[in-house]
């Protein structure tokens, strides 16, 4: 009797641990940025280089997160690739993250790394567009990844946070997917969040990145005016990267 209730207990407690973990990236280090950089979100791409820059603002957490990383080669990697842990646990994971790979969902096969990054994901907008100026206003995305006519990644845009797309998706707990290789070595890196109009019919199946095994069946995303909400399969719109 008493065993349901505990567990019941224990995923609330991780549930709100992982929203405030959110939470605090957009107010303590998201926005924070923007208002210093001119309204310029934080550099990144798909290996969340965002949290060697929101870091700067949330000095205390992020100290603790690299207290793991032994040589100055590690810490240096860090501007290129956001931080990396041995266990996925501490501010920028979600506590219900499974610990090992092979227990994703999203897990391609192959042996795990020895390092974790970051699994709270910028969403990211892949657009045919020709270039990358005057581009980006109105749009999802909180980076945006040109194609050209062959359809092979040209640029990476920074953008303006007034730019993205409004009550559309910028951040999002995903499901580890992969071994990338880094400045410091080979790390596990989270799935994509890039479902937009562009590219939704070349990659349909990204969806099952969200890591909706990690609380009841939900996800928790951050949207651009600063709000976390939990989504079921189905609750984001893959072609505005809104909540339905």
């Amino acid at each position: 009797m008493l065993l349901p209730a505990l567990n019941r207990a224990r995923e609330a407690a991780r549930r709100i641990s992982c929203v405030n973990n959110i939470r605090g990236i957009y107010s303590g280090g998201i926005i924070l940025y923007v208002n210093d950089f001119n309204g310029w979100l934080p550099p990144t791409a798909d290996n969340a280089q965002y949290v060697a820059f929101v870091n700067l603002y949330i000095r205390a957490a992020f100290e603790k997160e690299i207290a793991t990383l032994v040589t100055s080669e590690q810490k240096i990697g860090l501007l290129n690739s956001g931080p990396a842990r041995r266990v996925p646990q501490g501010f920028f994971y979600c506590p219900a993250v499974p610990p090992t790979c092979s227990a994703s969902p999203s897990w391609e096969g192959g042996t795990e790394a020895a390092w974790f990054l970051s699994n709270y994901v910028p969403a990211q907008n892949r657009t045919s567009l020709a270039n990358s100026a005057g581009s980006g206003k109105n749009l999802p995305g909180w980076y945006m990844l040109g194609r050209g006519a062959s359809g092979s990644p040209q640029w990476r845009a920074v953008r303006r946070f007034h730019d993205v797309a409004a009550n559309s998706i910028l951040l999002a707990e995903t499901n580890y997917r992969r071994v990338a290789t880094v400045s410091y070595g080979k790390v596990n890196q989270a799935a994509m969040f890039l479902e937009t109009s562009d590219n939704v019919n070349q990659f349909p199946n990204l969806l099952g990145g969200l890591g909706y095994n990690f609380h009841s069946r939900q996800a928790n995303v951050l949207t651009v005016d600063g709000a976390v909400t939990s989504v079921t399969p189905g609750g984001i719109d893959p072609a505005t990267l809104k909540l339905r």
